[in-house]
């Protein structure tokens, strides 16, 4: 078992291009490619668990998790604990079904084979084609939008167009392309919230890269824009205080955004302090951690 091995190798590359890219967002050369990069997770050891004197449920464990990161825990649960490896082989080609990340996807069938696992018997042997169509025909569409809104110099349409396209670099596994398109959607962003959403992503992405200064880096800039977001709540709340006699929803909304933006904090807390744990700062990544809210730790990962 190898898919959850070596992914710190297969990204140095990327990760030297990274920090080659954003050091600058310009929009020349927009050819973007549409190459996939193949992805394995990489932890230290290789050890392996025996859970037979517990009650662990794959399903429960693997339920706090959504999308790429779901599908990247099961592998590892695969690797390292062989009475639910069939299980977790199952359930990632299932879940990678739901996505466009065909290399992965081939990676785990080859590997299901390899451990001469029956396939399942809804198994679709024409997915990878058909999705590698449909990834093809969209990436094509979403390029083709983002130059007419270029042509048409309709900014935010230009800035979420990068961010489409991100998102689709992203589902597919290809980091490298979609962290190049959200940093290009920098240039773009003319409130904090956009800032923040950028950061998220680039964030994202670089997590899966394992590109940890980058997180560190963008988890910074995602934390000044919140800030410069909490004044503007304050002056807001003042505001919707006085007015909530005539109109008692104002006061719900600026709450409502006042907890999101809380959550959101807690969320960059975990992502810093998961960085500074990967490259062995245990301390600063306990500050982290500690900053987290428990209030916000019942939310999904992703």
């Amino acid at each position: 078992m190898n898919l959850s091995k070596n992914f710190e190798n297969n990204n140095i590359n990327l990760q030297m291009d990274v920090q080659n890219l954003v050091g600058s967002s310009g929009d020349t050369n927009n050819n973007i490619s549409n190459q996939q990069h193949s992805t394995k997770l990489s932890y230290e050891g290789n050890y392996q668990v025996n859970i037979s004197s517990t009650n662990f449920e794959l399903e429960t464990i693997t339920s706090s998790y959504t999308g790429l990161m779901r599908i990247y825990r099961l592998l590892y649960i695969a690797d390292h604990c062989l009475s639910l490896r069939t299980e977790a082989l199952l359930l990632s080609l299932k879940y990678i079904q739901e996505t466009h990340f065909i290399s992965l996807y081939k990676q785990i069938v080859d590997e299901l084979k390899k451990q001469n696992i029956p396939l399942p018997n809804d198994f679709d042997s024409s997915w990878y084609e058909k999705t590698q169509r449909n990834y093809t025909n969209k990436l094509e569409k979403l390029d083709n939008d983002l130059r007419n809104f270029r042509t048409n110099s309709i900014k935010d349409s230009i800035r979420r167009g990068h961010d489409d396209l991100g998102d689709h670099y992203l589902d597919a596994g290809d980091f490298f392309n979609a962290v190049r398109c959200y940093v290009r959607s920098r240039d773009y962003c003319v409130t904090p919230r956009h800032m923040i959403t950028m950061c998220m992503n680039v964030i994202k992405a670089s997590f899966y890269m394992q590109n940890w200064s980058n997180v560190l880096s963008y988890v910074s800039k995602a934390e000044q824009a919140i800030e410069s977001l909490e004044t503007t709540t304050k002056s807001t709340t003042t505001a919707s205080t006085i007015s909530s006699m005539i109109n008692p929803m104002d006061v719900t909304t600026t709450n409502n955004i006042i907890t999101s933006d809380a959550i959101l904090a807690s969320r960059l807390k975990v992502y810093a302090g998961i960085a500074e744990l990967a490259t062995k700062r245990y301390k600063l990544a306990a500050r982290h951690f500690l900053g987290v809210s428990f209030d916000h730790c019942s939310n999904y990962f992703q």
